[in-house]
């Protein structure tokens, strides 16, 4: 059913239209038969999960709340739609956000194959995007407190100009590299990420960086600003460069590293957890010179 004016919206959902006009929550979840909604609609929050045949939300659709889940038919999100924050989940034939498309709070994206974004997204949360086979980079010139990628097969790409509190890449085997200078000030995680092999030269984190990948390997480390590095898998990481120095403490006791020197011991103030098979360095005997 396409429904034209918010009349005759009304006429067929009165309960869910008159709630809307009290509290400006829209509640059109389960709703088989919507194909099209109204246009001009002035909500709070539209909820339209479970509208199996909803082909389009409308661009004229003004509403601080969008929640779309299992859309099945779901193509369409109207140019020019400002948001505070939106989940899109399970519509698979959503391929495409508009570049008019903002959202000023959160956004989420599960199990949709979104393959771009709108480019100067400036999220004040959130930005999170899971089990997408179609998205290979982040837009340009994005900033969000926080970005979580989880199960992206071909996603390679953080830009450069990315300006993020805490970045998070997951089961992501297309994600090769870190951008130079990247700052993340309130954390890092890489895990599951096969084909990640080595760090920037230059990588800022605080609070604390995570690192899980098969094929890594931690080899100049002198431009690496971290507070806490956990180590854990990354069965190439036999041992912890000479010159890794971290401020807070190296957490390594689930990694495969098998023995450390007593340099990189003594500059991090013996603030390294290791595997229980590690041994422990021992300092160098004093030179007392030649015996009388």
């Amino acid at each position: 059913m396409h429904y034209r004016t918010q009349k005759d919206l009304k006429r067929d959902f009165p309960a869910e239209v008159a709630s809307a006009t009290a509290n400006g929550y829209l509640d059109l979840s389960g709703q088989k038969d919507i194909e099209s909604l109204p246009e001009r609609m002035n909500l709070e929050a539209l909820n339209v999960s479970g509208c199996s045949n909803l082909r389009s939300i409308p661009s004229s659709l003004q509403a601080k709340h969008l929640i779309a889940r299992d859309c099945p038919e779901l193509e369409f999100i109207g140019g020019g739609i400002k948001l505070d924050d939106a989940w899109f989940g399970k519509c698979p034939k959503l391929t495409n956000l508009p570049q008019s498309f903002r959202v000023n709070v959160s956004l989420t994206i599960w199990e949709c194959p979104v393959e771009n974004l709108p480019d100067g997204l400036d999220l004040t949360t959130d930005l999170t995007i899971g089990n997408n086979a179609a998205i290979r980079s982040l837009p340009s010139n994005l900033s969000a407190k926080k970005v979580s990628i989880t199960d992206c097969p071909i996603f390679e790409v953080v830009p450069s100009e990315t300006r993020v509190g805490r970045l998070s890449i997951v089961r992501s085997n297309a994600f090769r590299a870190l951008p130079e200078n990247l700052d993340c000030p309130a954390g890092l995680t890489i895990a599951g990420c096969n084909n990640f092999t080595s760090l920037p030269n230059k990588l800022t984190v605080g609070q604390r960086f995570y690192l899980n990948c098969d094929n890594v390997r931690l080899e100049e480390t002198a431009g690496l600003n971290v507070d806490t590095l956990e180590i854990s898998g990354c069965p190439l990481i036999k041992t912890l460069p000479e010159d890794l120095v971290v401020k807070g403490s190296i957490i390594a006791e689930r990694s495969h590293v098998e023995g450390i020197s007593w340099e990189v011991w003594d500059k991090n103030d013996g603030k390294i957890i290791l595997p229980y098979t590690c041994e422990l360095p021992s300092p160098p005997s004093a030179d007392c010179g030649p015996s009388l």
